[in-house]
């Protein structure tokens, strides 16, 4: 192997390689998390084929457009919610699953009488906690941030730990003790300083939550009171900190035992009870405020409260920790309204990470609530299709299993091992973040997403049920109870004795019938239970004439109490008509709602969420959607967990082994194979692995391994590795043709590195243009000059070679003071007679310039002669086996030759054939010199001398031009009078030259009678 084909193997693999170990550092720094992030989703968009059908155990319940048109814009009376939840419950749903935040509780609505004159208070809370109690399988979620806990300073930590001791603590009071006690920086203090008021809601809250375990029991709650906050946190110890760039985060501190069993409130406080224990709480926290009159600190006391009372419920829905395991500790928590998640059956957090793009790929399983976990809404709303305790769950660093058992129904429940890892998310600023327990979501379905069900249909909406059905069954059942409750009071005023509240006297037609029917009442959802006493009212007005005896009184003679008791007894009457009319129809009407939604709902989870066009900010970008809902999410969670199909991510020593081993093979490629080959190589290994990741490891197997890096890995190597390579071989190409310019012509130099056609070497046939010049003047300068005379004529040959460079020429060969050149070969040039002409002229303008500086140096200026011929020749190399010379061969060479010194006989500068004259164009200015044959030819040859371009052409050449064809015709036509005169004529005009002695000459031997006639060519004896 040559020197310099080990350098460029050698340098071109240590490049590919390093842009390897590169591209492996970016990966291992996050840096391709963008690049990856697109690949997964185009693999989660386009690879599908093995992914099993979705579980039709799932149910969207939708609050969409059309449901805001029936039941009306957002927020609506908690007790339409609980109907609606009535309507799920009786449906048979398995699951009841609130994608919905009730945080603020809703006032109390109170709604007039139809008498106008009391008002009833309606309880929407109440009304809605009820309706979870009925249906005993209600999630209601809470919302957990997905910022990490802020780390305290001692200053801060100090600073709450005196504001919940003593809430009523000035700013400068605070500010005098901690300066006193000297050990904080002036920063901290500042930042205390600054935050003072949240810092004091942080003690007052803290506070009461330990006032009310000390009240009514419980479990220490671990607050900014006792320890400082860290990221991420175990049962122990956090087994590594989440901000673990820049700063440096307080070790988590040791928390207490958690407790086998699920915290419960010991004792949940009656209304009476709250009212008195917030003033005490009052009390005990403002001593020097009144608990009776309204302050911001009192409604401080109550957030406290609420909050405390929000977290004992939702203590009851979190697991114990398990030692060892890291979970996220989030930095702040949104709590449901107490008395809605008191009356839940679970509860789950309902949010998502929102890194990077901010699309949905993956949401941890469980956070910490304070010192315990609290679940996922997906993960929690699986364990109740499945019939498990979270609690039974067995939870690893890298798995979340659920183990297999028996459902409730007696179906047989198999183990689900649901792969987890922990995540970090850089950021600009140098921090990053950790996210343990973090489980790929393994999309699923077309892109349209109320279509993600039946990808068979991608146009249309499956397992989605819009609420609005859910609305009009619970109207239904609204229309049936208002119809029963007119009923009861018709009943009571027709048939009993009593007095209406509106202090009416009723009518008393049937006491007894009345008495049975109040005592043993239906349900007011059963109107069709009372169409028998409705039938019997209305038959004891027929046979009492009841109504036929106040008509008989004239409307002006009734009394009061007579009008007021007509107009009850229409009333009345009118509504039992219309009830015994509608009795039937409803009932048809809400029992053929409620099959449909059975026939939809039974034994499925319903997950209840905003779908509507309006509803933006729950709206989610996801691998498969710009934006979808995000209750959708929690249903993809679900199905993967029921239909037992996770995606797993592989380890990632995997992905970094296939990054360097691509690198490897890659560089290996590139280094040893031509570019074309070396890339076939990078483009099968790139395009191979992409098939194999994309349709065996992902699709198939459902893991995901790392694709851009490794892609990455070949395209990196090959493109530095092949740049290095050009860079390389362009250089040495460049060495080259520098040393070999120097002896032959760089332009053949180029030609041979560029061509892969041998045959230009070997000898072809080729048209080309000839050129021989040789300077007149230059022997007796050279005598004179001695070896003076190199650097004149070394700058004569640079400046010849430029001009006929410049013009495409080939220089063969210096000949003392003389060259040769040539045109169209090596390199092929269509203008190659107009090229050559060109540059007769440029070189003519070029001795100009010369001579005016050898006339300054003292010197005798110099003429240049030139030969030039236009014909087919042999183009190759000549020259023994271990040197050869590109060169012409041919006996036109010869002649160009000859043409070059027949100019000393002629008195001109450049002789072309009559070949190169007619090739060249109609660019030029020629003068015909004469038809003159050479030594050592047998044949004449028409020649002629360029003059100028005709653009440039002055008068004297154009008349020097025209004379001298004069001369030539008369010459040709055997006129030796004609042609004499014409010599004549020219030299009167320019004076004698050679060229006119010449011609003088032949003509006055055929005058004089020494010759019979002109001659037909010109013969020249010398060479």
């Amino acid at each position: 192997m040559a020197r310099s084909d080990r350098h460029i193997r050698n340098s071109t693999f240590a490049v590919g390689f390093t842009l390897a170990l590169g591209i492996f550092f970016a990966w291992m720094s996050g840096w391709l998390e963008g690049t990856e992030a697109g690949l997964y989703d185009v693999r989660a968009k386009r690879f599908q084929k093995f992914s099993p059908k979705p579980s039709d155990k799932i149910v969207h319940v939708d609050i969409d457009d059309a449901t805001l048109e029936a039941v009306g814009a957002w927020p609506w009376p908690r007790t339409q919610m609980a109907d609606i939840i009535d309507e799920i419950a009786r449906a048979g749903a398995k699951a009841i699953v609130l994608d919905i935040l009730y945080t603020e509780p809703q006032e109390i609505q109170y709604v007039r009488s139809p008498d106008g004159k009391t008002f009833t208070p309606v309880d929407h809370d109440a009304n809605l906690a009820a309706s979870f109690g009925r249906a005993g399988n209600v999630l209601v979620p809470a919302s957990l941030s997905f910022v990490s806990a802020r780390a305290q300073s001692t200053a801060t930590t100090a600073a709450v730990k005196t504001l919940a001791a003593q809430p009523e603590t000035t700013l400068d009071t605070l500010m005098a003790g901690l300066k006193a006690q000297g050990k904080f920086t002036a920063e901290e203090l500042t930042e205390v300083e600054s935050i003072f008021f949240t810092l004091r809601r942080e003690a007052v809250l803290a506070r009461v939550e330990d006032e009310m375990d000390q009240e009514f029991g419980g479990h220490g709650h671990r607050h900014a009171t006792t320890a400082a906050t860290s990221t991420v946190s175990t049962s122990t110890a956090a087994t590594g900190p989440a901000i673990a760039a820049t700063q440096p985060t307080t070790a988590a501190t040791t928390q207490p035992a958690p407790s086998s069993q699920p915290t419960s409130p010991k004792f949940m406080p009656t209304p009476a009870q709250a009212e008195a224990l917030q003033r005490k709480l009052m009390l005990r926290l403002f001593p020097s405020l009144d608990p009776n009159v309204e302050s911001p600190q009192l409604r401080l006391v109550r957030e406290g409260y609420d909050r405390a009372l929000a977290e004992r419920h939702l203590d009851g829905f979190t697991r114990q920790a398990v030692p060892g395991v890291a979970v996220f500790q989030p930095r702040s928590e949104i709590h449901p309204v107490h008395t809605l998640l008191g009356a839940a059956a679970s509860s789950a957090y309902v949010d998502y990470p929102n890194f990077g793009d901010g699309t949905v790929r993956s949401v941890p399983l469980f956070m910490a609530h304070k010192d315990r976990w609290l679940p996922q809404m997906g993960l929690r709303t699986a364990c109740t299709m499945l019939d498990v305790n979270p609690e039974d769950l067995i939870v690893t660093q890298d798995s979340v299993i659920i183990p297999a058992g028996t459902m409730a129904d007696g179906t047989p429940r198999a183990e689900r091992v649901i792969p987890v890892r922990t995540e970090t998310h850089s950021f600009t600023s140098g921090r990053s973040i950790e996210m343990p327990l973090m489980m790929d979501i393994p999309w699923f379905g077309p892109g349209r997403w109320y279509a993600m069900y039946d990808p068979d249909r991608p146009n249309q909406k499956a397992q989605h049920l819009s609420m609005a059905l859910l609305y009009g069954a619970a109207e239904t059942r609204s229309r049936i109870q208002r119809n029963s409750q007119k009923v009861d009071e018709a009943i009571f005023f027709l048939l009993s004795d009593q007095t209406t509240e509106g202090g009416i006297k009723a009518m008393g037609l049937d006491m007894k019938a009345a008495k049975a029917h109040l005592l043993s009442r239906p349900p007011l959802d059963d109107l069709k239970a009372r169409a028998f006493i409705i039938q019997t009212a209305l038959q004891k007005v027929e046979a009492t004439k009841i109504v036929e005896e106040f008509e008989l009184i004239k409307p002006e003679e009734r009394t009061k109490e007579e009008r007021d008791q007509y107009r009850e007894l229409t009333v009345n009457i009118a509504n039992l008509k219309a009830a015994a009319t509608e009795a039937g129809s409803l009932q048809a009407q809400l029992d053929q709602q409620r099959s449909e939604l059975k026939s939809f709902l039974t034994g499925k989870a319903a997950i209840l969420g905003w779908t509507a066009v309006a509803a933006v900010a729950d709206q989610k970008p996801t691998p498969l959607h710009a934006a979808a809902p995000g209750v959708v999410v929690h249903g993809v969670i679900v199905n993967a967990i029921l239909a037992n199909d996770f995606w797993q991510t592989a380890r990632p020593w995997v992905n970094g082994l296939l990054i360097i081993l691509f690198g490897l093979i890659t560089s290996v490629a590139v280094a040893r194979l031509s570019p074309v080959v070396s890339l076939v190589t990078a483009v099968l290994l790139a395009a191979g692995y992409v098939l194999f990741n994309c349709v065996v490891l992902f699709d198939y197997g459902n893991w995901l391994v790392e694709l851009a890096a490794p892609l990455l890995a070949v395209a990196g190597p090959w493109a530095g590795g092949t740049i290095t390579r050009l860079v390389i071989e362009t250089r040495e190409k460049a060495r080259i043709t520098r040393r070999l310019g120097s002896y032959v012509d760089q332009d053949l130099v180029q030609y041979c590195l560029e061509s892969r056609d041998e045959t230009i070497f070997t000898g072809q046939e080729r048209e080309t243009t000839v050129v021989f010049t040789d300077l007149e003047g230059f022997t007796k300068l050279s005598d004179k000059l001695k070896k003076a005379v190199v650097p004149i004529l070394n700058d004569y040959m640079g400046r010849a070679t430029v001009v006929i460079k410049k013009h495409k020429g080939f220089v063969n060969k210096f000949l003392g003071d003389g060259i040769l050149f040539f045109f169209n070969a090596p390199r092929p040039n269509v203008n190659f007679v107009e090229n050559a002409m060109d540059c007769l002229l440029d070189l003519q303008v070029m001795m100009k310039e010369f001579n005016v500086e050898l006339v300054r140096d003292g010197h005798s200026p110099l003429k240049m002669r030139a030969g030039m011929t236009t014909a087919k020749v042999i183009a190759g190399d000549a020259g023994s086996k271990d040197h050869a010379d590109y060169t012409v061969l041919g006996d036109d060479v010869n002649l160009s030759a000859r043409l070059e010194s027949a100019n000393k006989f002629f008195g001109t500068l450049m002789l072309v054939t009559d070949v190169s004259m007619q090739r060249a164009g109609d660019r030029f200015l020629f003068r015909p010199v004469g038809n003159i044959q050479v030594s050592g030819r047998s044949e004449g040859v028409m020649t002629y001398e360029p003059l100028a371009w005709i653009k440039d052409a002055t008068d004297e050449e154009k008349e020097l031009a025209r004379r001298t064809d004069a001369v030539y015709t008369a010459f040709a036509a055997d006129k030796a009078a004609d042609c004499l005169a014409a010599v004549e004529a020219m030299e009167k005009a320019f004076g004698e030259s050679k060229l006119t002695k010449t011609y003088r000459k032949m003509c006055e031997a055929v005058l004089s009678g020494e010759e019979p006639a002109l001659p037909k060519q010109i013969v020249l004896s010398e060479k």
